[in-house]
C-alpha cells in the first residue's frame, strides 16, 4: 500500500496543470524503487518501463499505446533516479487507467539546491513555446547540463502530456517531488463504461 509523504511535508510550489488522480479509475499497479539499485544497472529504468507497456497495453485500443508508454515511464523513470537526493529513499511510482487515459504519479527526494532549479526549469516549461524552448536549449548547450528540462519539454512536445508538478519541504531537510502525468491514449468512446469505484488505497 502506498503512503503519501505529502501528508508530512510543506507545500513549497505547484506548476503546471490540475490532474485529477483520485477519481474512480479501473486499473492500478504501484512499485516502489530504490535509486541506489540502478546506478550500476541503468538497463533496469527500460526494463520496468517496458514491463509498464505490456501490463498496460491491452487496456488501450491504439497499437501504439505499449512505445508510447514506455517512453513515457522511461523518461520519467530515468529522471526520478538519477536525480534523488538521498539514493535509499524510495521512488514511489503508481499508474492508473481511467477509461482511454492512464495516469502516472512519481514521487523522489532531491536536494534544496536541485528543487531551485528545477523550479526555474518548470516555470520555462509552463510559459515558453516548446519548440523555440527546445531549439534554445540544443544552441546553448544545455542538453549536456546535469539539469536541463529537456526530458520534460520532449514529453511535453512530443507526447502532448499534462504535468502537473508540485515540490514540497519534508521534516528531514530534503525536498520532496511529486510529479503527476495524464497521458490521453485512446479517444473517448461513448459506449465505454464509466468505472465503478475507487480500488482500494
Amino acid at each position: 500500500m502506498k503512503t503519501s509523504t505529502h501528508k508530512e511535508t510543506e507545500p513549497l510550489w505547484s506548476l503546471g496543470e490540475t490532474i485529477d488522480f483520485d477519481s474512480p479509475f479501473e486499473s492500478r499497479l504501484n512499485i516502489s524503487l530504490l535509486p541506489i539499485d540502478f546506478f550500476d544497472h541503468w538497463d533496469r529504468c527500460a526494463s520496468i518501463a517496458d514491463f509498464f507497456g505490456d501490463y498496460f497495453q491491452q487496456n488501450f485500443r491504439a497499437k501504439d499505446s505499449k512505445q508510447v508508454i514506455t517512453d513515457v515511464l522511461g523518461e520519467m523513470l530515468e529522471n526520478a533516479i538519477r536525480y534523488s537526493y538521498n539514493k535509499s529513499i524510495p521512488v514511489e511510482v503508481e499508474l492508473r487507467r481511467r477509461g482511454g487515459d492512464l495516469l502516472v504519479e512519481i514521487e523522489n527526494s532531491m536536494s534544496r539546491a536541485q528543487i531551485g532549479r528545477f523550479e526555474e526549469l518548470c516555470r520555462e516549461l509552463f510559459s515558453t513555446d516548446l519548440d523555440a524552448l527546445y531549439l534554445q536549449k540544443m544552441i546553448s548547450g544545455e542538453d549536456h547540463a546535469r539539469i536541463s528540462g529537456i526530458g520534460l519539454i520532449l514529453l511535453r512536445k512530443d507526447y502532448d502530456v499534462q504535468l502537473q508538478i508540485d515540490a514540497s519541504q519534508s521534516p528531514e531537510g530534503h525536498a520532496q517531488l511529486r510529479m503527476r502525468l495524464l497521458l490521453k491514449l485512446d479517444p473517448p468512446d461513448s459506449s465505454s463504461h464509466a468505472p465503478a469505484g475507487n480500488a482500494p488505497l
